[in-house]
């Protein structure tokens, strides 16, 4: 028969999700709560916009080193350098951090100050932050789970 088109635009998906243990973490989640990180698998479009982000972020950053290196000795020049990292490194970590925040679910960190915990959790426990985001990554390649369609309409008595 192959594949059925319309049956496919009919069906309703949903993320999947994962609750991923990060003991290390235990002593910031309440009394009796188990240090869990809920995260979710992204869209395609969630996908995007976090490689725009980290792509505009690299070029962002060229262009700063660029204009410091015009007006700047080469001495303070190298060491922004080796203090923003170079390569691919500021790209991934950026589109890293894009991750987590759009794939966290608890805590969900979309608001304001979740890049800031994201850059903690990064800088104080990395291998926790590359557990997670590494867990969103797989998730996101797992695509999103079928879920059962709603009926289009209410019955009637």
């Amino acid at each position: 028969m192959g594949f059925d088109t319309k049956k496919f635009k009919r069906e309703r998906f949903t993320p999947r999700t994962a609750e991923v243990p990060v003991p290390d973490l235990a002593d910031w989640f309440g009394d009796g709560d188990p240090a869990v990180w809920g995260v979710r698998g992204l869209t395609g479009q969630e996908v995007a916009r976090a490689r725009e982000v980290a792509a505009s972020g690299a070029r962002n950053q060229a262009a700063l080193l660029e204009a410091f290196s015009r007006r700047v000795p080469a001495e303070a020049v190298a060491a922004i350098r080796e203090w923003a990292g170079e390569g691919d490194k500021p790209a991934a970590m950026t589109l890293k951090i894009e991750y987590l925040l759009i794939g966290s679910v608890s805590p969900d960190l979309s608001g304001d100050s979740g890049l800031e915990v994201a850059l903690k959790l990064l800088e104080a426990f990395p291998a926790v932050f590359e557990q997670l985001t590494g867990k969103i990554v797989e998730l996101t390649g797992l695509g999103s789970e079928p879920g059962k369609s709603k009926p289009s309409g209410g019955t009637t008595s």
